[in-house]
């Protein structure tokens, strides 16, 4: 028996990777770790890929993830990511190797979810529109984000297509479907605006 088998873990450990994997991100959740010093929460990496093993989330791989897509974890969400074993990775002293992320070489990433990312400019058009109607009493938050996935998956049912996933998450759209947030978002105004002037007493 190996070394690593007399310690079986829930969790990706560098024996894991014996080669560099290409995962997607699926969600980063909290998760509670018990020791002898009492309960920590991490963060904890999911994948899309089922067969592989969560990953714990050390402050060195969360700032390659942050320098990738932004610091917003929203963004995290469907971006591929590479997974390898580094040996050289230290703990106390010793070399004890562990596991490290980086940009995948062979996939075409997504630009940084940034102050100049598109998925930022897009959620902040939405917020804007949205904040003006939500004061005006015309909606309340989220209705203009309901508003945008319905019409998006309204032109997918028109045009006899079936509605992706991602269309239910506006950080996972592609370039070309982030360029209709600004048409959509467009759509509402006119719908507030008609609303406005209206006589409708309620």
């Amino acid at each position: 028996m190996k070394f690593d088998q007399m310690f079986p873990s829930n969790y990706l450990k560098k024996e894991d990777v014996v080669r560099p994997l290409v995962l997607t991100i699926a969600g980063i959740v909290q998760e509670e770790f018990r020791s002898d010093e009492g309960v920590e929460l991490k963060p904890v990496v999911h994948w899309r890929e089922p067969a592989v093993k969560p990953m714990v989330l050390n402050r060195i791989n969360a700032t390659i993830l942050a320098d990738l897509y932004g610091d917003d974890t929203d963004g995290w969400l469907g971006r591929p990511v590479e997974v390898y074993a580094d040996n050289t990775v230290m703990m106390a002293g010793r070399r004890v190797g562990g596991v490290r992320v980086r940009a995948p070489a062979a996939v075409n990433v997504p630009p940084a979810f940034g102050a100049d990312g598109q998925v930022r400019q897009a959620r902040e058009l939405v917020a804007s529109a949205e904040a003006e109607a939500v004061a005006a009493g015309f909606c309340v938050a989220g209705d203009l984000g309901t508003f945008i996935r319905d019409r998006a998956a309204a032109a997918f049912e028109a045009a006899g297509k079936p509605v992706p996933d991602w269309v239910g998450d506006l950080a996972r759209w592609p370039a070309a479907a982030l360029a209709r947030v600004e048409s959509f978002v467009q759509q509402f105004k006119e719908a507030f605006k008609g609303a406005a002037a209206s006589d409708i007493p309620f």
